[in-house]
């Protein structure tokens, strides 16, 4: 079992999370690469000057709200700058809740938090009730275990929101406060036991997801993985997320699957003008594993993946220094490099899961010089 899909997966489980949550309720977000492998994209990158002539804060949003939900689909990354340059011309005298919202997300993408409660604290300050912009504090309080105003937020949405809302946001809180085991239990129950819509279906199924696989119930997490596949045959939509496909594959590679992860990943590199790199990682991951698994010697994605990685470091690319760590500490293991970009992605990001991939760098840096001086 790799130590990277031990310390990493759960990061991602989490992120995909507050995807789906935002995208069930409002308009979607994640955090992802913002760059791809091959890019073909439209003349309108999200550079251009939004002309407010003709424009409403209605049609904003409705227009910002179109590209959040397509930003985290393979090749569209690029879809988050046209929804900022959409919100950014009406925050000086924005008085419509769903924008600040809409902001908060933006802001939550770039790591901002502050700025992002900032822009939550405006929504609510002009709506109150607004169930978007409590579920998004939740999220953020969980995300800067900040668990006590977390709650708070949950608590906001009994009588505003469906008690499946409610109670699903509140039990997730309580997996971070001791009560993990308990919450597991009885979200699976609430997932088996009855019928709660198809609006919170995959939320809660990927909640269940996450919390197996902090409980290190791995075959359990895969089930719910699988299973959020299959409800979504039919609209498809986790099956082009960059971040559902990012868990997906790190949970067949954690439990030694690399043949399912090769299967659908290489699929997509046929059928979608861009991929990013992240996914690209994980097809190389899968072929080393594929390799010490059967014996074989193939190097195709590794060294795909290796050409890209030069491209970064040239570039001093620091918004893909997680996964220049993981390369260096996975593919092409470097301890001097590894430390380096672990410390970058701290330096920009600092949450928990880049304090865990700090500490492997470092611990792998200490065992080579120790090595050194044996």
């Amino acid at each position: 079992m790799s130590r990277y899909h031990h310390s990493y997966i759960g990061k991602n489980l989490f992120l995909l999370l507050t995807l789906y949550m935002n995208n069930v309720f409002a308009m979607a977000y994640t955090p992802v690469s913002t760059e791809t492998i091959i890019a073909k994209w439209p003349n309108n990158r999200g550079h251009d000057k939004v002309n407010k002539k003709n424009k409403t804060p209605f049609l904003t949003l409705k227009k910002a709200n179109k590209y959040l939900q397509g930003a985290n689909n393979i090749g569209q990354s690029y879809l988050y700058g046209l929804a900022q340059s959409e919100l950014e011309p009406y925050m000086n005298e924005n008085k419509n809740p769903q924008i600040w919202v809409g902001w908060a997300r933006i802001q939550q993408h770039k790591h901002k938090f502050d700025m992002a409660r900032a822009a939550l604290n405006h929504a609510l300050a002009l709506d109150p009730y607004n169930i978007n912009a409590h579920l998004l504090m939740a999220r953020i309080g969980i995300i800067k275990k900040d668990f006590k105003s977390a709650k708070s937020h949950c608590l906001k949405l009994f009588g505003k929101s469906d008690l499946n809302t409610a109670s699903i946001c509140l039990l997730e809180i309580s997996s971070y406060q001791g009560k993990l085991a308990e919450s597991y239990q009885r979200l699976s129950q609430m997932k088996t036991g009855q019928s709660i819509g198809a609006i919170h279906d995959n939320w809660l199924t990927l909640i269940l997801a996450d919390m197996a696989y902090r409980l290190k119930k791995f075959n359990e997490s895969e089930h719910w993985l699988d299973l959020a596949l299959d409800q979504e045959k039919t609209s498809q939509s986790l099956h082009r997320n960059i971040t559902f496909l990012t868990e997906w594959s790190d949970i067949k590679l954690l439990l030694e699957k690399p043949k399912q992860v090769l299967s659908r990943l290489e699929a997509l590199t046929q059928s979608e003008p861009a991929i990013e790199d992240t996914l690209i990682l994980r097809l190389a991951l899968a072929e080393k594993q594929m390799n010490q698994l059967e014996n074989k010697s193939s190097s195709k994605w590794q060294k795909f993946i290796q050409q890209k990685v030069y491209l970064r470091e040239q570039r001093k690319d620091i918004h893909h220094a997680a996964d220049l760590a993981h390369y260096y500490l996975e593919i092409e293991p470097k301890h001097t490099k590894a430390m380096y970009w672990a410390q970058v992605n701290w330096n920009q990001a600092q949450e928990h899961k880049d304090l865990r991939l700090l500490n492997r760098a470092k611990n792998f840096q200490q065992k080579m010089t120790n090595q050194l001086n044996e």
